[in-house]
């Protein structure tokens, strides 16, 4: 048996076995927009520009990807999506009797156009770039494609290569105030980091505008400036392309709408059942109060009271919960005060406390961590992802779903997938354009469609 008194400490929560309180921490204040763009001197210091910073701390993707990949359900349905969205890869033909084709090995063999495109997308594993890009963009709304063109001619420019740049490593500089447009696009894998050295910044110049093809072909030499009438080439032999799912007043970092799952509560709940679940299976533990921290307050304390050492701040954080243990704890507390601070959101709308008491009703007996049910029909619902297509929910008798069900639930979700799928081919016919290849060729992303069992292929592939 434990003491009344010891308290049991997870990784982001407590538990206080005397009042019988369980502690976790609050923030989703890194979602809040910072006041201001971040100044820096990138490339050697030769130049100034503004970042645009991701998230209050520039590090939300960061952040992001910590308390989603602890959640077995949230990380599945990415993983789910992202599948979905592949499809079978894409691929390149053309149309016959209106339909997409690819290409047989013999069309490709005996045709010197088909040939380069072939070598295109196997020298750049355009599959891969996809999939990167798929998963960046499932992620964040955002997914970054890098074009590098030749040197050596400059009277026929042609793109060499084209890859994915890590979303979490991106970030974009604040837009023109005169044009509106973003025009750099910055590289590194310390964002959040003190010790982040600016020199060291990956700088590019960035394809914003709406019609990417029209603005490449003007930066290249190949079209006149429409505002100068003047054909120059620019000289720059690497762009980057924002490829991008719109959100509502985003500008430059989108907001999925799955983030509702973390910014409602119900993930950072769900993300702390299972400590608490091993806890009481350890202990028999049950719980009477649960104790929300927001995850500043310690840091703040810290400040106030000059403690430094990694040591010291344990010590602190131990004594303030044998403080909240030994005040909420036997029935002689009852009548007490406890002073607690707070500040509100930005809109003065909501009180975001340091410090929140929640008295857990009796009935419940310990099942604040034992029933994970409700958490995971909201995350399921966050990320548009049916159970049945990832796996039950936790607790609940699996329902019996037909095959067919199945199938069509799978069909459905390929076919939600379109509106990314698009964005993501119009790269393959900027390539198309810039280096000229032959009209009649086309790209697809093919569905994969599981047959009943009856059919002597399983599975089929099926352009759209």
């Amino acid at each position: 048996m434990i003491e009344q008194n010891e308290i049991i400490i997870g990784e982001n929560a407590a538990y206080l076995t005397g009042a019988k309180a369980a502690i976790t921490f609050s923030n989703n204040s890194f979602f809040e927009e910072p006041d201001e763009a971040v100044i820096i001197n990138a490339q050697n210091g030769k130049k100034s520009y503004k970042i645009s910073p991701w998230g209050k701390d520039n590090d939300l993707p960061d952040k992001i990807i910590d308390i989603v990949g602890k959640n077995p359900i949230g990380s599945r349905c990415i993983a789910f999506r992202i599948d979905v969205t592949y499809g079978n890869g894409p691929k390149f033909g053309h149309i016959v009797n209106g339909k997409f084709t690819e290409y047989t090995s013999d069309e490709i063999e005996n045709d010197a156009g088909l040939k380069e495109v072939q070598e295109f997308f196997e020298n750049n594993d355009i599959e891969g770039m996809f999939s990167e890009l798929i998963t960046d963009i499932e992620w964040f709304y955002n997914g970054f494609c890098e074009i590098i063109l030749n040197r050596d001619n400059p009277n026929s420019r042609k793109i060499l290569q084209i890859a994915a740049k890590e979303a979490s490593f991106s970030r974009l500089e604040s837009a023109n105030t005169k044009t509106g447009n973003v025009e750099h696009h910055f590289y590194s894998t310390k964002w959040g980091d003190s010790n982040i050295n600016y020199n060291d910044i990956e700088v590019s110049p960035v394809l914003w505008s709406k019609n990417p093809v029209n603005e490449l072909e003007i930066k290249i030499g190949r079209k006149a400036n429409p505002f100068t009438g003047k054909t120059k080439d620019e000289r720059n032999f690497r762009y980057i392309i924002p490829v991008r799912l719109s959100s509502p007043g985003r500008k430059y970092y989108p907001r999925p709408y799955y983030y509702s799952i973390i910014e409602s509560g119900w993930m950072d709940f769900a993300n702390q059942i299972p400590v608490f679940k091993q806890a009481l299976m350890r202990n028999g533990i049950t719980i009477a109060y649960h104790i929300e921290i927001h995850e500043d307050y310690f840091p703040k304390v810290f400040k106030k009271e000059g403690i430094n050492s990694k040591k010291e701040q344990e010590a602190r954080i131990r004594k303030e919960y044998n403080d909240l243990n030994n005040f909420l704890k036997g029935a002689d507390n009852a009548g007490k005060t406890m002073i607690t601070y707070y500040k509100t959101t930005p809109d003065g709308k909501e009180i975001i406390p340091d410090i929140k008491i929640t008295v857990i009703d009796k009935k419940m007996d310990g099942k604040f961590v034992e029933d994970s049910q409700e958490a995971s029909a909201m995350t399921f619902i966050a990320f548009g992802v049916h159970p049945q297509q990832v796996g039950p929910i936790p607790g609940q008798t699996v329902s019996n779903l037909s095959g067919t069900d199945k199938r069509e639930l799978y069909a459905i979700s390929q076919t939600l997938q379109t509106r990314l799928r698009n964005r993501l081919i119009k790269l393959l016919y900027l390539v198309k354009k810039i280096n000229k290849w032959k009209p009649e060729i086309q790209f697809s992303i093919p569905n994969l469609i599981i047959n009943t069992t009856d059919k002597k292929n399983q599975v089929e592939e099926v352009n759209l």
